[in-house]
């Protein structure tokens, strides 16, 4: 059980991180970097590396767990997984569009591949949270 505990206050730290850090005021990007001086591009992949992590811990954990033990659990996390890799399929698509053309439309349909992949991020979490049954 201790185990569990230093993994969960690592992803605690990790979702800390990537929710403080894209807030940090006065920063400020080069415009001839990787991010050409987009603020989005950088805090929407500060942002997927961050979910990616914490996607990553939990199914490692649950890949784990012995064969047979907590079928629903396994079942849901099955789910999870398979939307997972669904949002993070859309979201390169959509980020390689956005950055090829950056329009408004593709501002928008990037945030919400990001979004799914977020949502995913919160099932698996609160699934992790609640530990095995």
């Amino acid at each position: 059980m201790k185990r569990l505990f230093e993994i969960r206050h690592l992803i605690y730290l990790l979702v800390a991180l990537g929710v403080a850090a894209p807030g940090c005021a006065g920063r400020r990007l080069d415009p001839a970097g990787v991010y050409a001086a987009d603020p989005l591009l950088y805090d929407v992949d500060a942002t997927y590396r961050t979910t990616w992590t914490l996607l990553d811990v939990v199914f490692q954990w649950e890949d784990r767990l012995p064969e047979g033990f907590a079928p629903k659990l396994r079942a849901t996390m099955n789910r999870v997984r398979a939307a997972a890799r669904k949002a993070d399929g859309d979201f390169h698509r959509l980020r390689s569009a956005y950055r090829a053309a950056p329009t408004e439309a593709g501002r928008t349909a990037y945030e919400e591949a990001l979004a799914r992949l977020l949502a995913a991020g919160r099932e698996a979490n609160e699934l992790f949270a609640k530990g095995t049954p």
